[in-house]
C-alpha cells in the first residue's frame, strides 16, 4: 500500500478483484445469499438485472450479483484486512470463484443504478462501473487472472452497456474512455501491452451534468491546468472512483449539482487534482463550510487508524498552511499534512474556495515531495481559480 494510496483511503481505484472463497467465519459471512431487491442505500440485496447482464457475458446461468450497503461493505473490506486478502480490501469488487457471486461495492452499484435509470449524466464513472460489472463477470466466467479479466472486460464492456439499455455507438465510447482514461493508470497486476480493445488515446474529464451545467466549472479547472504550463494535464486519468470521505466538507455525491475534475502531473512524482462543484442549494452550501472546520482532524484520525492497521512505516501530522495561500481571499479555506516515509517529506495541501455567489466549490489537492515545488506555483494556481469567480 503506497502514501498515494492512503491519502485516497475510500477511493476503489481497482477495476475488481477475483478472489477464492475461504472459511467463513460465523459471524461474519463474506459470500452471503441476499434476498432479490433494489439497489439501496439501506439494504444490500441481489439485483436481478445485473444478474442477467453478468450471466449473459459470463455464459454462465444463474451468476450472481449482490449491491452492498456502505455499512456492509466496510465489514467486508475489514474482514478482508483481517484474513489477509489485502488485494481485495479497496476493492470496487469481488468475485468468489466457488460460487459465482459476484460482490460490488455501493459506489459502482449507486453509478449502475443511475445507468439503468438514464440519469447518470457522468461519462467517466459510468464506464468505470461497467468495466467493473464486465470485470467481474470474467472472473465468474472462470478467469483467473487479473489482467485477463481487465482485458476481457474492456473487450465485452460495450455489450454490458448496451445490456444495461445504452445505445450502441454511446457504449462503444465508453470502451474508449476507459481504455485511454483508466487503464494506462491501474496497478501493473491489470494491464498487459499485448491488450489492444478500445482506443488509447481518449482522454476525458471527470464531469457530471450536461456541458451546459459544467461550463463555469471547466473555465475554472481551465484557468489552472494553464497556469501550470509544465504540468501533465491527464483530466480524468489518474482519478479516485469511489464515495466521497465522510470527513470531507461534501461526503455525499447526490449534493452536487455539477461537477469537473481533471488531474495534472508534474515534477518528480508530484501531482495536484483539480476539482470543482456546484452545490444544490444555500443550505448545502452552508453545511459544507460548517463541515470543513473538521474535515482536517478527522482525515488526520482516518489516516493514522489505516497505517496502524497496515503496520506501515509512515506517519502523517497536521501542519499550518503558508498564508501566502490562506491571505488570497477569505473564500480560501486550507489545510495541509506532512507525510514522512522512508525518509522522504511528502507535502500534501488541500485547498479549497467556497464561493457564495455561485455556490461553487473549487478544490486543488497537491500532493508534492517537499522541496520540489515552490510555494510559488500553488499561490498561482489558486490565484488562477480566484479570477474566474469575479
Amino acid at each position: 500500500m503506497t502514501r498515494l494510496a492512503l491519502v485516497a483511503l475510500l477511493a476503489a481505484l481497482l477495476a475488481g478483484c477475483g478472489a477464492a472463497a475461504t472459511a467463513i467465519e460465523k459471524e461474519f459471512n463474506p459470500d452471503p445469499v441476499l434476498q432479490v431487491g433494489p439497489i439501496s442505500s439501506t439494504t444490500s440485496h441481489e439485483i436481478a438485472k445485473l444478474d442477467h447482464v453478468a450471466s449473459v457475458l459470463a455464459g454462465r446461468r444463474h451468476t450472481i450479483v449482490n449491491c452492498w450497503t456502505e455499512d456492509d461493505w466496510a465489514e467486508l473490506s475489514a474482514w478482508n484486512s483481517e484474513h489477509h486478502n489485502d488485494d481485495v480490501v479497496d476493492a470496487a469488487g469481488v468475485t468468489w470463484l466457488r460460487t459465482r457471486r459476484i460482490e460490488l461495492s455501493p459506489f459502482v452499484c449507486e453509478v449502475l443504478k443511475q445507468t439503468l435509470a438514464k440519469s447518470a449524466l457522468q461519462p467517466l464513472f459510468e464506464s468505470f462501473a461497467i468495466t467493473v460489472l464486465a470485470h467481474e463477470s470474467a472472473h465468474a466466467s472462470g478467469v483467473r487472472a487479473e489482467w485477463l479479466a481487465e482485458c476481457s472486460a474492456m473487450e465485452i464492456e460495450p455489450r454490458a452497456a448496451v445490456l444495461l439499455g445504452i445505445p450502441k455507438a454511446q457504449a462503444t465510447r465508453f470502451q474508449h474512455i476507459y481504455r485511454g482514461t483508466v487503464y494506462p493508470y491501474e496497478e501493473a497486476r491489470y494491464r498487459s501491452s499485448d491488450c489492444q480493445h478500445g482506443l488509447p488515446g481518449v482522454l476525458v474529464p471527470d464531469t457530471l451534468g450536461s456541458a451546459i451545467a459544467f461550463r463555469p466549472l471547466q473555465r475554472t479547472a481551465t484557468a489552472v491546468v494553464d497556469s501550470l504550463p509544465n504540468w501533465k494535464d491527464v483530466e480524468g486519468g489518474s482519478g479516485a472512483f469511489g464515495p466521497l470521505s465522510h470527513c470531507a466538507p461534501i461526503a455525499d455525491r447526490t449534493l452536487q449539482a455539477a461537477r469537473y475534475r481533471v488531474k495534472l502531473l508534474g515534477p518528480s512524482g508530484s501531482s495536484v487534482d483539480v476539482s470543482s462543484v456546484r452545490l444544490r442549494t444555500q443550505h448545502v452550501f452552508d453545511h459544507a463550510l460548517i463541515r470543513f472546520r473538521a474535515e482536517p482532524p478527522c482525515t488526520l484520525a482516518q489516516l493514522r487508524t489505516r497505517i496502524g492497521r497496515l503496520s506501515l512505516s509512515a506517519s502523517v501530522a497536521l501542519a499550518p498552511v503558508p498564508r501566502a495561500i490562506t491571505d488570497l481571499s477569505p473564500e480560501v479555506r486550507a489545510f495541509r499534512y506532512i507525510w514522512t516515509e522512508h525518509g522522504k517529506r511528502f507535502i500534501d495541501d488541500s485547498i479549497f474556495i467556497f464561493d457564495p455567489a455561485t455556490l461553487e466549490v473549487p478544490n486543488l489537492s497537491f500532493d508534492v515531495l517537499a522541496g520540489t515545488v515552490p510555494l510559488a506555483v500553488e499561490v498561482r494556481a489558486v490565484k488562477a481559480a480566484l479570477r474566474t469567480l469575479r
